[in-house]
């Protein structure tokens, strides 16, 4: 009786991070006329914020906007939006200083702004991280994900 239970919990423990792997693997539409972005500055929120974020998330936006086409490249646009990226993570109090990977949830302040400097489009994205660090990376995904559906919405 006890190895079937193992081998049902297992079972259970394989579907439910599959499902987790295939959670937002829709290929959102990007409306004409979005973008090119240019990711002209990211920043850390405050000090509790993992330096490393600022890299991760840097890539990881510039990777998606690159495969969904809307990422600026000077040899092909002359006219393009920039980004502004200013990254906080919440930390649970009692994993603040053990784990920087180990927050809760992590939001970012987007700015577009034309090329004069106007800003066109602002707010927050948030994105909640339920396994911290067990599923840091994919949380890090999701949320450039979510930065990209707010930069296509109207």
């Amino acid at each position: 009786m006890k190895g079937y239970l193992k081998i049902l919990l297992c079972l259970m423990a394989f579907l439910f991070v599959s499902s987790c792997a295939n959670l937002d693997s829709e290929r959102l539409k990007v409306p004409s006329g979005i973008g090119p972005f240019k990711i002209a500055k990211v920043d850390l929120g405050d000090i509790h914020t993992a330096p490393y974020l600022l890299n991760s998330i840097m890539s990881k936006t510039s990777r998606i906007l690159d495969q969904y086409g809307i990422l600026y490249d000077p040899q092909k646009h002359q006219k393009y939006p920039t980004l502004e990226l200013i990254i906080y993570a919440i930390y649970p109090a009692f994993a603040r200083h053990e784990n920087m990977s180990s927050y809760d949830f992590l939001e970012t302040k987007v700015t577009v702004k034309d090329q004069d400097g106007k800003i066109i489009k602002e707010g927050t994205v948030s994105t909640v991280n339920a396994f911290r660090e067990t599923l840091a990376d994919f949380t890090e995904n999701q949320h450039a994900k979510e930065i990209l559906r707010f930069l296509i919405s109207k």
